[in-house]
């Protein structure tokens, strides 16, 4: 089982040095991208699961719910710099409401 997570675009399979998948064998690759051309373009459109996009609360607290206790405890606090809080908004931000977490 291969796992690829966040596939941007195309590739050959065999570039990277795996083997095609075929039939026979037990092999399984899954893949994850944004992009649904993408899926079509490397052959997974045979069975593409589509995700929803989360809503921004509910992206908040899945990102807060996989912080360690520090780190949710410097993000949380009033009393900490602002400087962690902002940080931790810009990649919230960048997952888009998708639950990226393979």
């Amino acid at each position: 089982l291969l796992l690829l997570d966040d596939v941007r675009k195309r590739f050959r399979l065999e570039d990277v040095g795996i083997p095609t998948p075929d039939t026979k064998s037990q092999s399984k690759l899954i893949l994850t991208s944004r992009f649904q051309e993408v899926c079509f373009q490397m052959g997974a459109q045979r069975s593409r699961i589509e995700m929803k996009v989360l809503d921004d609360n509910a992206t908040w607290n899945l990102f807060l719910s996989k912080l360690s206790n520090e780190a949710f405890a410097a993000v949380e606090s009033p009393n900490f710099n602002k400087v962690v809080r902002d940080q931790a908004r810009k990649i919230f931000s960048s997952c888009g409401g998708l639950p990226l977490a393979l």
